[in-house]
């Protein structure tokens, strides 16, 4: 019959222990530390991509928000140049249609007064004109 032997053997331990650190190191040198260099540089490339593009979105937001006040800082400046222009033009044009009415009234005036001496010559012709006609009238009806 067979028995069992249940005395460890120093020996056999020690062999097994040697061999699995030799496997172990085997395996550890040739595929597990390639493999976590190759997890790392994937990281490397997708998480820092991310990474690079959550900087990237970053900068773009600061420089959409930077363009947005210089947009906004840019209408209110031209608004304000523009109401400006507007005022000045207004001005100008309040001037020029002022002065284009005084000169205009002093016209009217230059040709009612060139008018009225006008009528006064003519009236006062009017006169020696009718006595002129009453005279020869008068010549006619007493020859």
């Amino acid at each position: 019959m067979s028995s069992l032997n249940l005395v460890p053997n120093p020996q056999l331990m020690v062999a097994q222990a040697v061999v699995f650190f030799a496997n172990l190191y085997v395996v550890k040198r040739l595929m597990v530390e390639p493999f976590l260099k190759l997890k790392e540089k994937r990281e490397e490339k997708t998480t820092g991509s991310d990474v690079l593009a959550k900087n990237m979105m970053f900068e773009c937001e600061r420089k959409e928000s930077e363009i947005e006040k210089k947009t906004a800082s840019f209408f209110l400046e031209n608004n304000e140049n523009r109401k400006k222009i507007k005022d000045e033009a207004r001005k100008k044009q309040q001037q020029l249609l002022s002065q284009s009415r005084e000169e205009n009234e002093q016209k009217i005036i230059s040709y009612t007064k060139e008018l009225r001496d006008s009528y006064e010559q003519e009236k006062k012709k009017i006169g020696s004109a009718v006595n002129s006609l009453s005279e020869e009238f008068y010549r006619i009806i007493l020859s």
